[in-house]
């Protein structure tokens, strides 16, 4: 779970603070390394410097449970647009929203090694009242709770085909972020319905044909 606080060593400055259970994570080894790999992972997204990331500024421990304190985004993300039946995803809404990603995608993949979006769904889309889109969540449940995700941290109906045996990659990527636009288009929440999925001409008439592609 996400909760909002404020920071007083910060100004009062709003923040998000990650929830993560770490009780799955029997074992002293088994815990050891999942930490590891999981501060590892902040310390790359920390490393990023991009508007459409948060800040990332603490993480710690209290009994059973990690926190990770971050910049609060204010906004919509797409599971709660997929949620608002009256609320209609234009395609050149999702054109925009698609170049962000998409700006977001490059600069990720330029990292050594490469950072990737392999958990990408539309919760993890925020866009802001002035419509810029932001990435939240980061992926980093799948260190604590690796049986609640597919490989990488992916979702079933989000998640490239190939993931299940190869690494991630940019074309993993860009099939993710196809994924969620189509969903957002569609009104549909792939991860429950991609049986109910229509033809996205279908489902957002008048369409470009550039776009479908």
């Amino acid at each position: 779970r996400v909760m909002r606080a404020t920071d007083r060593h910060r100004g009062s400055q709003p923040v998000a603070i990650k929830e993560l259970s770490l009780v799955r994570l029997f074992r002293a080894d088994e815990r050891r390394e999942s930490l590891s790999s999981l501060y590892h992972q902040v310390e790359r997204w920390q490393a990023v410097q991009h508007p459409a990331l948060p800040a990332i500024h603490e993480v710690f421990e209290l009994q059973d449970r990690l926190y990770v304190v971050m910049d609060l985004i204010e906004g919509w993300d797409g599971g709660r647009i997929l949620e608002e039946r009256a609320i209609r995803v234009t395609p050149e809404l999702a054109r925009n929203w698609g170049a962000q990603l998409c700006e977001l995608l490059a600069v990720l993949h330029r990292q050594e090694p490469a950072l990737d979006m392999a958990f990408l769904t539309p919760e993890h889309v925020m866009v802001t009242p002035q419509g810029e889109v932001r990435l939240v969540g980061l992926g980093l449940g799948r260190f604590v709770a690796a049986t609640t995700y597919g490989p990488y941290g992916s979702a079933t109906g989000y998640a490239a085909p190939e993931l299940g045996s190869g690494f991630p990659s940019p074309r993993s990527d860009l099939f993710a972020v196809g994924r969620v636009l189509y969903a957002l288009l569609a009104g549909v929440d792939l991860a429950r319905h991609t049986a109910q999925a229509p033809a996205l001409q279908r489902a957002a008439p008048g369409i470009s044909t550039q776009l479908v592609k």
